[in-house]
This record gives structure tokens, sequence and C-alpha cells, in this order.
């Protein structure tokens, strides 16, 4: 049965390997961007099955818009993944509001926006589902990307209560969580602050995420195209997970965490109990 995908973020990277990924597989998609001049050699190649479109997702307006229309030209979406978003990195302390806001915007808001317009579409059908593009930085902090992983933090929360909200009306929702992944996400495209203050920690972490995307070969990061196999592979799944690392850097990392968080509650035990009557 072919399927109508809307993705957001679709000009390059794990965006654009999520689209051509389903039109291969003779689905029909939404290709969103801020620029789609990217995607004219796929709407040469797949024709009809692709329709792109110009989007800014931090305006909740046009978010509206694009749904409809999308509805209107292939008749439902049966799929929409949240894959819009980047990171700049700075401290908490030093980030400019200004960006600290707009990573938000983009990263959070515009998830949410995407959701809220097409849930009325999926609970009719009584059937969709929902991707939202997390990081193993939803699950896990770390010095320097304040907003970035703020952001995701948010994602993965909000996707656990809509999962919750949405179960009855055969929606399906999963916040999948990549490790590294071969994109610009941690290359050109990110702006990292210099900083004195936390030349320490932010400053490390800046030259820790630069030599992994820049060095670290094969042994570090994901193929997009997998990923974006993988995220078709979910999309089929009876039961899709709410939450679905990718890589075996997210998954060891997320093992790790968990480990942690276990020992660190258990070490407070008589401290979390001591407020009780008994």
């Amino acid at each position: 049965m072919t399927k109508t995908w809307f993705v957001t973020g679709s000009s390059r990277g794990l965006g654009r390997a999520i689209v051509e990924n389903s039109l291969s597989n003779g689905d029909n998609v939404v290709a969103t961007a801020r620029n789609t001049a990217s995607l004219a050699d796929l709407a040469t190649e797949y024709g009809e099955h692709i329709y792109p479109l110009s989007l800014d997702v931090t305006d909740v307006d046009a978010v509206d818009a694009a749904i409809q229309m999308a509805i209107q030209h292939f008749g439902t979406i049966d799929v929409l993944v949240n894959n819009a978003g980047f990171a700049d990195m700075d401290s908490v302390e030093e980030m400019p509001l200004a960006t600290f806001k707009a990573q938000m915007d983009t990263d959070f808001y515009g998830t949410l926006y995407t959701i809220r317009a097409v849930l009325p579409t999926m609970r009719e059908a009584k059937s969709g589902r929902i991707i939202n593009i997390s990081s193993i930085g939803g699950r896990i902090g770390g010095a320097g990307l304040s907003a970035y992983q703020s952001a995701k933090f948010a994602v993965n929360g909000l996707s656990e209560v809509l999962a919750h909200e949405v179960q009855s009306f055969g929606i399906q929702v999963t916040t999948v969580e990549p490790g590294g992944m071969r994109t610009e996400w941690g290359g050109d495209s990110m702006k990292a602050a210099s900083s004195d203050l936390y030349k320490d920690s932010v400053g490390q972490a800046i030259s820790m995420i630069h030599d992994q995307w820049h060095h670290a070969g094969d042994r570090y990061v994901s193929e997009p195209d997998k990923v974006a196999a993988a995220i078709h592979t979910l999309s089929e799944m009876p039961q899709a997970p709410v939450h679905l690392l990718i890589g075996k850097d997210a998954e060891q990392a997320a093992q790790q965490n968990a480990e942690t968080l276990a020992k660190n509650d258990m070490a407070n035990r008589s401290l979390t109990e001591s407020t009780g009557n008994r």
C-alpha cells in the first residue's frame, strides 16, 4: 500500500535520505525545507510522487497551511517525520538568549506545530505514524549543547506524552535517537562559540565533537541512508517503540547512562525515602 510521508528538513542530511528512501520504496513524499532548490533532482526523477514545499517550521501559520496543502495534494498524511533542526554550541550562561530561543523554536516548537496540525487528519483516519528525530542528546546531557539538548529532552518528553494520548486513535509515536551520523550536523553547519570562561567544559566538548565528526571515520558515525532505511522499517512495525536508539555509540551511551542513574538512585535511597511518614 502506498503511503504518504510529510518530512521536514528535507534539503540535506538525514532528511533528504528519508525522502529518497521513501520514494525508492514507492511512497509519496511531501518534502519540506526552507529552500527546496536542492530537491529539484528528486522532482525530476520521481515526478508526481514528490511534492516539494518551502516551509519555515517556526511559523505556525505556515505549518498549518503546508499540512493542508499536503492533504489536498495527496489526500492524506500517513507518516509525519519531524527532522528539521540545528545545533549551535555555547554555554548556558553565555549563549545569547536570541540564539537559545531560535534553536528551541526550530528543534522543539517546530515539531509541536507540525504534530498539532496533522493530528486531526490522523485521528479521523484512526491511523498514522509520528516519528520525531531526536538524539542520544535527548537522553544524556553534556556541556556545550545547551539549547540543542534542552530542545531534544523536550521532544522526548513530548513524544512520551503524545504516545499515551493518541494510542486509542490508532496513532503511534516514536522518538528516534541517533548517535553520530555522517552529516553536516557536527561539522560545517554547526556554529561553536569560543569560551575562555568555560574552556575546561564547553571548550573541550567543542574540540571533541569537531574531532569526532572530522576524523572518526567508519568507527563512529552511522550512514544517513542506513538510518533512513531503519526509519522505513520502523514505520511498518505493527507495534512501534516510543524510543528507538540509532547506532552502537548511542546504544552504549544509553546503557552507561542508565547504569549511572540507577547507581545514583540507590546511593541516595535513604534521602529519597526520608520524606514519608514511616
